[in-house]
């Protein structure tokens, strides 16, 4: 991913995993300066564990409506967020998803400009269960 080159002010960055290991992932940062010089972030722990929940996005890009297709093995209740490029969460959804395959929508997303968002869905413990790039049309 590119650097802001000289910035001045505080930059925040984020990176996509589409295959994290099953357990512990461990993840840093590594800051290299124009003459080469180099730091390390603090590193971070994010434990993925296998769920039996899939989760599929249907009609992507999308235009008025932003819908997700579920399989649970169990009833559950999960949140879906959607942020913009520059981080701000533009929506925000809790559903009740049943056992089985089941489809839950946005209820707000119409009045989105066209754009690239990012779409994080996690169950009632947090855990996540989608993180990916949805286009607005």
């Amino acid at each position: 991913m590119a650097a802001a080159g000289n910035s001045s002010t505080l930059r925040h960055y984020e990176a996509y995993d589409p295959a994290p290991f099953n357990g512990a992932n461990f993840y840093r940062l590594k800051q290299i300066d124009i003459d080469g010089n180099y730091t390390y972030s603090k590193t971070v722990m994010v434990s993925v564990s296998a769920n039996q929940t899939s989760i599929t996005v249907l009609a992507n890009p999308f235009h008025d409506n932003l819908t997700l297709s579920f399989s649970s093995a169990a009833n559950q209740q999960v949140y879906a967020r959607l942020f913009d490029m520059t981080g701000q969460q533009v929506a925000i959804e809790k559903w009740s998803v049943s056992a089985g395959t089941s489809s839950q929508g946005f209820s707000n997303v119409n009045g989105l400009q066209p754009g690239m968002y990012i779409l994080h869905v996690s169950g009632q413990d947090g855990q996540t269960l989608l993180n990916s790039k949805v286009i607005k049309q």
